[in-house]
C-alpha cells in the first residue's frame, strides 16, 4: 500500500512540474487552469443563484 501512495505522490509532483513548465502565451499552464477554475467558481457563486 505504501508503494501506491509514493507512486501517486510522485505522479502528482510530476504533473505539477509539467504544468508549470508548459506555457500558453508566456503564462504557465498551471496558472491558466487555476485562473479558469476561479473564474468558473465566481460565476457560479455570484451570477447563477440557486
Amino acid at each position: 500500500m505504501a508503494e501506491w501512495i509514493v507512486w501517486f505522490l510522485a505522479l502528482i509532483q510530476t504533473t505539477i512540474q509539467w504544468l508549470s513548465t508548459m506555457e500558453i502565451l508566456g503564462v504557465p499552464l498551471l496558472w491558466v487552469i487555476i485562473a479558469a477554475s476561479l473564474l468558473c467558481l465566481f460565476v457560479r457563486v455570484f451570477l447563477i443563484r440557486p
